[in-house]
């Protein structure tokens, strides 16, 4: 009985003292932890549109554009020089 009373002050001292450093590191490196919270948030910004232009592909780990597009008349493809 009393080891077990024991071990349950001792894992509440443990979650504490673990939320103080969490807490701790925060505060110290809040700019970073900003930081790379932005970062992220823009990383999925810019890959989420990218992901809806194309799918999967028939072989392995290839994508196909979505869009179907007619290939360029040959007069525009040429240059004029």
């Amino acid at each position: 009985m009393v080891g077990s009373a024991c071990r349950g002050k001792a894992s509440y001292v443990r979650a504490r003292a673990a939320a103080a450093a969490a807490g701790w590191g925060l505060r110290v490196y809040r700019g970073t932890a900003v930081l790379l919270a932005v970062s992220g948030a823009v990383t999925l910004a810019a890959a989420v549109p990218i992901a809806a232009l194309v799918r999967a592909g028939g072989a392995a780990g290839t994508l196909t554009p979505r869009l179907l597009l007619a290939p360029p008349r040959l007069p525009l493809a040429v240059p004029g020089w």
